[in-house]
């Protein structure tokens, strides 16, 4: 029998598909507004991103040009893999039946994610994302990273064991919307057949990114993003920069330039200690694959609050180490932190009708994406492996022994 709190996670799971099911069926996604979740009509406008390129295509159009087939004429910013469907006859009038496919995939990995829910902690920490204003942001946009998302919670479950299984998921994922690729190097667990794995499948990547290299600068030009609902480093320099009149290129830098020196200091810290993830394996491979898209994605510049989605891989490890004497009080903080983060849509609109309150709001917020990043950008330079590291790094101290 599950324990208890796998149970109450997949209670919440089965909650949240009918409660998908519900909204969908009456083509209203109303409630969600009041979490402070900006809907758009109508409903799932990322896949009709390329459900309308159908039209696109039947006038003999690029719909990385010109998407007269989505209701907002934006041209296509995926890769054109995402064409395959409008190839195979799918148009805008099965915009539904795309959506709940992408639903029935997340909540798939939702399913996959539930063996590593062992504490009420963890269950409660997962349940609080999934059913977070970034999760029903996701949902009403019937975002494609839904489907990422479960793709690399497979690929976290294979980790630890399968590590080609692993690296073919992850790879799968990063054909589809490219940012997947940073969590390659969290599969380097130094177990036998994980460098080659890892190897082959950069090396897929590098050869899929060159096939495709004619089409990056339309994707890039593609993407949109708005400060609100968004997270990355490029948010904060454009705001004082808009704000004060500031040059946004040195902000930017500046910006890169503190976020490196975390990464070195953390790297520098990892000479003297380590996180060895002995207390569950399962955790910390996902834990490996979730950090690093989350930092890498930051560092990308601005990505809309649903890929916030990956942060569900870093849930079970964060309360796993809150069982550890050194590392519960930052362990709980960055918890805390996740909480926050994918909840600022709901608290920053109770802020709003203060005098300044919708600047604070979105300050807060930098400063606990902010904060997170950095967290999450030590603790895996931490995790990683002696293997992939010089020979003074492997006599580091283990600092997460249980309590």
């Amino acid at each position: 029998m599950p324990p208890l709190a796998r149970t109450a996670f997949l209670v919440g799971v089965v909650l949240l598909a009918a409660t998908i099911g519900w909204m969908t069926a009456r083509d209203s996604f109303d409630p969600v507004t009041a979490l402070g979740v900006r809907t758009m009509e109508p409903h799932f406008a990322d896949v009709r991103t390329f459900t309308g390129a159908r039209v696109a295509l039947d006038r003999g159009l690029d719909p990385l040009v010109e998407n007269p087939g989505d209701p907002w004429n934006r041209p296509l910013n995926y890769p054109r893999i995402w064409l395959l469907p409008a190839y195979l006859g799918v148009g805008p009038g099965q915009t539904k039946a795309c959506a709940i496919a992408i639903f029935a995939a997340f909540l798939a990995g939702l399913l996959a994610l539930a063996p590593l829910v062992r504490t009420p902690g963890t269950a409660a920490l997962l349940l609080a994302i999934v059913f977070s204003p970034v999760a029903w942001l996701a949902v009403e946009r019937a975002n494609s990273d839904l489907l990422v998302v479960a793709i690399l919670i497979a690929a976290a479950r294979f980790a630890a064991s399968r590590p080609a299984a692993a690296a073919f998921a992850v790879t799968t994922a990063a054909v589809l919307k490219l940012f997947p690729v940073f969590a390659l190097p969290g599969l380097a667990s130094g177990r036998r057949g994980s460098f080659r794995s890892v190897a082959v499948a950069a090396a897929v990547f590098v050869a899929y990114a060159i096939w495709i290299r004619a089409d990056l600068p339309s994707i890039a030009r593609n993407l949109q993003t708005w400060h609100p609902i968004s997270y990355g480093i490029t948010l904060m320099p454009r705001a004082a920069a808009d704000a004060m009149g500031w040059s946004y290129a040195v902000l930017l830098t500046i910006a890169a330039t503190a976020l490196g020196a975390v990464a070195v200091l953390a790297l520098r810290l990892r000479r003297r200690v380590r996180i060895t993830g002995a207390q569950d394996a399962g955790a910390f491979a996902a834990f490996r694959v979730g950090a690093p898209v989350f930092v890498g994605t930051f560092c990308l510049g601005s990505n809309f609050d649903y890929r916030l989605l990956v942060l569900l891989l870093v849930g079970p490890q964060l309360v796993a180490w809150v069982r550890s004497a050194r590392l519960r009080r930052p362990a709980m903080l960055a918890a805390t932190t996740v909480v926050l983060t994918v909840w600022s849509a709901t608290w920053r609109l109770a802020l709003a009708p203060l005098p300044g309150g919708h600047e604070l709001g979105l300050v807060l917020d930098e400063v606990l994406c902010w904060s997170l990043v950095c967290g999450l950008l030590v603790a895996f330079v931490l995790a990683l492996p002696d293997a992939v590291l010089p020979v003074r790094f492997r006599l580091a101290t283990p600092i997460d022994e249980p309590a």
